[in-house]
């Protein structure tokens, strides 16, 4: 398995915003199934929750690009992960945005550092049906947030017929 997006465990924190879709670009390292999404964070109270999502440099959300629900448990700074029931896939080379959307519920703290101007908002999304994100705009921070991919298999792979039917084998 291999990694892309910041793996870094950042310092300064900031709360995290419900129902706001928030990520940084990259550009995908390798051809490779996505199998989850890794956020450092602190959960502050109650059960909060959130999904990855994988978007691409037309602003659409990737085929199979919405993970499983992860809940931020513990009471101490960590890593969380989301998985993808379905692997979605990148392509060597194209450009991305890894993100996750906390639920109405969040009461947690993420961290962040490094470069800036490498973290993007869409403040008007939903944790329960993430959606093509439509108002980006630029913060001037780099979050701690990373992407696990495996390379293709001769037994993996997506089958697309016409853009209309998604066959994930």
């Amino acid at each position: 398995m291999a990694t892309f997006g910041d793996t870094n465990e950042y310092s300064g924190d900031t709360g995290m915003s419900a129902n706001s879709l928030e990520g940084l670009r990259f550009t995908a390292p390798a051809d490779g199934y996505v199998t989850s999404v890794s956020l450092y964070c602190l959960k502050s109270s109650g059960t909060p929750r959130y999904k990855a999502v994988i978007v691409d440099s037309g602003y659409h959300i990737i085929i199979n690009g919405i993970s499983e629900p992860s809940d931020l448990v513990g009471s101490s700074v960590s890593w969380i992960t989301a998985n993808f029931s379905f692997c979605p896939l990148l392509v060597s080379g194209n450009n991305y945005i890894l993100c996750f959307v906390p639920s109405s519920t969040i009461t947690a703290k993420l961290y962040y550092g490094g470069p800036a101007n490498q973290m993007i908002v869409d403040p008007s999304n939903s944790y329960d049906n993430p959606s093509d994100p439509t108002d980006w705009t630029n913060v001037d921070q780099q979050i701690s947030l990373y992407g696990t991919y495996s390379p293709p298999s001769k037994i993996q792979g997506i089958l697309s017929i016409q853009g209309i039917t998604t066959i994930q084998f």
